[in-house]
């Protein structure tokens, strides 16, 4: 699966990102020169939202909702999707019991929006079209 280069360029920012926020988690503040600040901060979650505004630019607008799919990067940007969103279920209840853990949430609802945003702009490369959500009529 050819993977288009701005989503690779920026899958590989966001793996060491993910690396730092798994530290920021275990450990706030161990290791950082600056005593409590968090290694994923604002920061991060300003160059998501920048990310995510670029491919809100690029990629026709929805109108509707769309089905998970299309090549085998797309699926694969769409698996990652979940599993950040399950992370950041997960994060939601570590929050809620150490009041650790609120700039991590915000993170990792970004990261889910620009894993959904890439998953259409790698079809879209391969000239794959969004598949629209029909729901099911009930008797």
């Amino acid at each position: 699966a050819t993977i288009p280069q701005p989503i690779r360029d920026q899958l590989d920012e966001i793996q060491s990102l993910l690396f730092s926020l798994g530290a920021d988690l275990a450990q706030p503040g161990c290791g950082i020169e600056k005593g409590t600040e968090l290694r994923v901060g604002a920061k991060a979650i300003d160059k998501l939202t920048g990310w995510v505004h670029q491919w809100e630019q690029e990629l026709p607008p929805l109108k509707e909702f769309v089905i998970p799919g299309g090549n085998v990067t797309a699926a694969r940007l769409h698996r990652a999707r979940t599993t950040c969103r399950k992370a950041e279920r997960k994060t939601v209840e570590f929050c809620r019991s150490s009041g650790e853990g609120q700039q991590a949430i915000v993170f990792l609802n970004r990261l889910s929006d620009l894993l959904f945003l890439q998953a259409r702009a790698a079809n879209q490369a391969d000239g794959i079209a969004d598949v629209p959500w029909k729901p099911t009529e009930t008797e």
